[in-house]
């Protein structure tokens, strides 16, 4: 499994390489993350990360 931070770089700056491989090959399903007292699942993670990568 990658660090963290080789985790991050492949997910903002690898437009090559699908998001869903990048997320099922480093995040587990049962993924939630908390932001400003949010709560995100791994679907709300992926759209995060979409509109990231759009810039």
């Amino acid at each position: 499994m990658p660090s963290i931070r080789a985790t991050l770089d492949d997910l903002l700056n690898r437009p090559d390489m699908p998001l869903s491989t990048l997320l099922d090959r480093d995040f587990s399903p049962n993924y939630r993350q908390r932001t400003n007292g949010h709560w995100d699942d791994l679907s709300g993670f992926r759209e995060t990360l979409i509109k990231l990568q759009q810039g």
